[in-house]
């Protein structure tokens, strides 16, 4: 992201030298979401320098690419590289060594999924940022939120009773000397966003409401308030981060909204009141459309506890909704997976087919995992679109993907470029 100054996070990873490529009438998914072409688009040292036909080889090596669909790689705004799991009694028993393991295996497999860039909603520290920049593992580019903060009982309180062990929202027992993840006032908020920011967070994350997915709490129940929420973007400010939050709808949603978030995550039960003031203020909305999905099958299908069963059942019938509400106030929308399981790491994607079966426009789901993401992450002077200036972060495919749905394919993407170099290298290349 931006840092205080306007400039990148001394986190983006530096893009090293490559040689120079011409990849040859590809279909570009342009900044408009709209697939224009063919076009030539040149890469030299880890850049986008040249776009447009007939564009001049100055020595470099062409690849014919004709047929060949590409948009810039995609932004994941909301995922959780070091969750794999959401059994408790699976996490407790996991090696901590395992856990780091796993988590850049989920890092490898979001990259190679064609996400490039990444921001992590709880659970990735600065160590797993740090040893992608370093090319320990492969992955995105990441910014990090740290830990998922709520008050005490809230959605973020895993506390197990019969142990009276603390836990945090992904199972975790918290590290010494780590950040807290539990606020009950003012100066508790002021504290712990304080010490995120010293854990090294870009982003702070707060529960404003409940969830759908938990025994006790509710998603419209409101668990800060606007005071609370208000200080942590006012820490967080004073260092250049800005706040994203938990919020499915009610009172909640609304002390986000007049603590001026930088972006709403889910927002499921969105009122048309409040989506016109996040057009107006600007708020983004990451609405995490697959993992709902996948919730309201499993209900169905009988697969969850009845308290969890009943909150999504209700909810349901909003998936059909929310998009069209946001869409038609004019909130901007950002691709955010979600996902925090072994078997969703890698299947980031399928977010867009599911923005469109919400009712978002083709062209803005595509907008929504490019220079949209982009835009909310502060990054969208150098990532986020295929034009020259930019950083050469390319996901490639072999068919059109203006209608959207074939992103539920786990083998759409056929290519991806990182920061200039082939991750996955396309089979014409």
């Amino acid at each position: 992201m931006r840092a205080a100054d306007g400039g990148m996070s001394r986190h983006d990873p530096t893009v090293t030298a490559t040689p120079p490529v011409v990849l040859r009438d590809l279909h570009v998914v342009g900044r408009t979401g709209h697939v224009d072409g063919p076009v030539d688009v040149r890469l030299q040292e880890g850049r986008i320098t040249a776009v447009g036909p007939r564009v001049a080889g100055d020595g470099s090596r062409d690849v014919d690419m004709a047929g060949v669909f590409a948009m810039a790689g995609v932004v994941d705004c909301h995922t959780h590289l070091a969750v794999s799991s959401t059994d408790v009694v699976e996490i407790l028993a996991t090696p901590a060594s395992v856990r780091t393991l796993q988590a850049a295996d989920a890092a490898r497999r979001t990259v190679r999924a064609g996400v490039t860039f990444a921001r992590d909603a709880g659970g990735a520290d600065a160590g797993l940022r740090a040893g992608l920049v370093r090319g320990l593992a492969e992955g995105p580019s990441l910014q990090i939120s740290v830990v998922m903060i709520s008050r005490t009982g809230g959605h973020a309180d895993g506390h197990l009773p019969e142990l009276d062990l603390e836990l945090a929202a992904d199972g975790r027992i918290p590290p010494p000397g780590g950040p807290g993840h539990l606020v009950d006032s003012v100066d508790d908020v002021r504290r712990v966003v304080r010490q995120v920011l010293r854990a090294g967070g870009e982003w702070i994350k707060l529960c404003a409401t409940g969830e759908i997915a938990s025994d006790f709490d509710d998603p419209l129940a409101p668990e800060l308030s606007e005071a609370e929420l208000s200080t942590a973007v006012v820490e967080a400010a004073v260092r250049g981060r800005r706040v994203m939050v938990h919020a499915y709808g009610g009172e909640g949603l609304d002390n986000a909204l007049a603590a001026g978030v930088a972006s709403i995550e889910h927002g499921t039960l969105l009122t048309e009141r409040q989506a016109r003031r996040m057009a107006r203020q600007g708020t983004f909305l990451v609405p995490t459309m697959s993992v709902l999905e996948g919730a309201v099958q499993s209900a169905r299908e009988g697969q969850m506890p009845d308290s969890h069963r009943a909150k999504t059942l209700a909810i349901a019938p909003r998936l059909a909704e929310v998009l069209p509400i946001a869409s038609s106030a004019g909130v901007a929308v950002a691709l955010g997976s979600d996902a925090a399981e072994h078997s969703a790491h890698g299947r980031n994607l399928a977010e867009i087919a599911a923005l469109r079966r919400g009712g978002l426009p083709a062209h803005d789901c595509l907008r929504a995992a490019t220079i949209e993401g982009a835009r909310l992450l502060g990054i969208d002077d150098t990532r986020g679109a295929i034009e020259p200036g930019m950083i050469a972060d390319l996901a490639l495919l072999d068919e059109d993907p203006s209608d959207c749905l074939c992103f539920d394919r786990d083998d759409v993407v056929t290519g991806v470029i990182q920061n200039g170099r082939w991750v996955v290298r396309h089979p014409r290349a």
